[in-house]
């Protein structure tokens, strides 16, 4: 089989795998810009304070002092993990159930702040720790046909089918609604537990959209929005309240850690965790799930510490202290969520202006798509058209051979364009590294009477950007 026709066959089977990664790619994005989603109910509307990105919020004055207290040499761990410990399951589970679901009647220690039942309670559900666990003993539900969210903790099972716990509350996960100011919760900070949870479905799909949930040893005797109840006696300004938000720096480094690990990371900079509850200092929260890797988890969270961290003031996120709806940060005129926005804002996070507020793929931050129709990168000096022609591929010998004409090399130029943002596809090869402009492409056919085929493309104008493309087995 020639070079000419075996490079076809490939870029036949990768023009077909290109358009299906767009249509991919396209719906992560979008998803990406969405609130969480469990069981086909939405996590809290996109615009709750959980769901909210805090990453270019001023940091609050009293940062070091937090972090001090609750320890900046301690490292963070995943307080959720696969398998058990001390026989039961490790981290907070959740159940989920049917609207049709029998509830059952519930009483509680804290009976003044809780929401009376019954509660949608299935037999032998899901607890905290297992059932026969001694600790917090959490037991969440949600309604998926209701979409609301029950949680309890303490809670043990009583002859006749009812339950008692020490606390109850149930919340509209479509409402921006707050417990009653000074009200617990099944959580301290009279805060719902579900949405802070890191749940392996959304490591796995590469990205987290909402605040984590986390614990501190000391807590201040008070609460900051959106937190309504506070549990300690201690009033000293070092001692975090319940609600403090804080962040990962911006300039920690990720790459070094597992692809799993770093999606976690990144949302700890971008939506930050919320202080809850008192225990261990810098527990994060999560779902039980087999699938979990409890020492990457453990070894590589480990090594985050408190003094990787800062405080975050999100006091101007407020729409109304009864609701937690949270408005777009004003510090940065921001429409489409890329940090790039009116450079006169103080608050973004790039001094470039954007060119088009309604398209986070169009920033000053973005690689020029060639061919495309579309500034990219925001740099009206950037060609948009490829960057050689029929006749300069002829002569760098991408043609002359005779097995390769210049239409596949156009072709293959144009495949790569869209290659670019998007990945490895089936089928092809890919080695992608570096970042850059223009094309010129060369032959890679070698070893004398075993011909392969292949062609290289080195982008000339910045900084060396190579993409080998080189056709699948049939």
């Amino acid at each position: 089989m020639s070079c000419s026709v075996s490079t076809r066959q490939g870029l036949n089977r990768a023009r077909h795998l290109v358009a299906l990664l767009i249509v991919i790619a396209s719906s992560t994005a979008a998803q990406g810009r969405a609130a969480p989603v469990v069981s086909g109910c939405p996590v809290f509307p996109s615009d709750n304070v959980w769901n909210t990105a805090v990453d270019t919020m001023p940091i609050d004055p009293q940062s070091s002092a937090y972090v001090a207290t609750i320890g900046a040499s301690k490292g963070v761990h995943p307080d959720f993990g696969s398998g058990t410990w001390d026989g039961g399951p490790i981290g907070i589970p959740f159940n989920v159930v049917p609207g049709s679901q029998p509830k059952v009647p519930i009483s509680f220690d804290y009976d003044d702040e809780s929401d009376p039942g019954p509660y949608p309670i299935p037999p032998e559900p899901a607890i905290e720790g297992g059932s026969n666990s001694t600790g917090d003993r959490h037991v969440l539900v949600v309604d998926q046909d209701a979409c609301k969210l029950y949680e309890t903790w303490s809670a043990y099972p009583q002859p006749g089918g009812s339950w008692h716990a020490g606390s109850g509350a149930f919340f509209d996960l479509r409402s921006n609604g707050l417990r009653p100011q000074g009200w617990t919760s099944s959580d301290a900070a009279g805060l719902p537990v579900l949405p802070g949870l890191v749940r392996y479905e959304e490591v796995a799909s590469g990205e987290i959209t909402h605040a984590l949930r986390f614990t501190a040893s000391q807590t201040r005797r008070a609460y900051v929005w959106p937190a309504r109840h506070y549990a300690s006696s201690l009033t000293g300004t070092q001692y975090p309240p319940m609600g403090q938000r804080f962040r990962l720096r911006a300039s920690f480094e990720v790459s070094g850690f597992s692809p799993q690990v770093q999606v976690i990371l990144r949302a700890l900079k971008r939506y930050g965790m919320i202080l809850a509850d008192n225990g261990s200092s810098w527990y994060i929260s999560g779902v039980p799930d087999p699938r979990w890797n409890n020492d990457v988890l453990v070894d590589e969270l480990g090594r985050v510490t408190g003094a990787d961290f800062e405080a975050v003031d999100e006091s101007s996120l407020m729409v109304d202290p009864e609701s937690a709806q949270a408005r777009v940060p004003e510090s940065c005129l921001d429409g489409d969520g890329d940090h790039y926005g009116d450079p006169a804002s103080p608050g973004c996070s790039h001094p470039e202006a954007d060119c088009n507020d309604a398209d986070p793929d169009v920033n000053p931050g973005r690689s020029e798509i060639q061919g495309n129709g579309i500034d990219d990168d925001c740099d009206p000096t950037t060609p948009d058209e490829f960057a050689w022609t029929a006749a300069e591929a002829e002569a760098s010998g991408a043609a002359a051979s005779g097995t390769s004409s210049a239409a596949d090399s156009k072709a293959i130029h144009l495949l790569a364009a869209l290659l670019l943002p998007l990945g490895t596809v089936v089928g092809m090869r890919l080695q992608l590294r570096g970042a850059g402009t223009g094309f010129r492409p060369s032959r890679l056919c070698h070893k004398p009477g075993k011909p392969s085929c292949g062609h290289s493309f080195r982008r000339t104008q910045r900084c060396g950007h190579m993409l080998s493309v080189i056709p699948g087995k049939e």
